[in-house]
């Protein structure tokens, strides 16, 4: 999955977490991230977990469809050429 024109290393300072993985971190808040070029996305917080959650139950009611986030796909060429163009609204994103 590639989500920045050259290795993420290149724009900001990064460690790999954990130890002996191929998994980049990096720790900045969103303007320092921004600025770079780069997405911040919170994948842990309370937030975006109740949003999903809300948006599963509203898609539910409107039009009867069910929903499993655990389902969707996270190698969505789409929505990946989306988030690289940092130019999203909330509510450009397929699943």
């Amino acid at each position: 999955m590639i989500i920045t024109p050259s290795d993420i290393t290149d724009f900001v300072p990064c460690w790999l977490q954990p130890k002996n993985s191929d998994l980049y971190v990096t720790q900045f808040d969103n303007s320092v991230v921004e600025s770079a070029g780069l997405l911040k996305m919170d994948f842990l917080g309370l937030k975006p977990l109740t949003l999903i959650k809300d948006t599963v139950k509203l898609v539910k009611y409107r039009s009867g469809i069910d929903l499993n986030p655990d389902e969707f796909p996270i190698d969505d060429v789409k929505n990946l050429e989306l988030f690289q163009t940092a130019e999203g609204n909330g509510r450009d994103f397929s699943v």
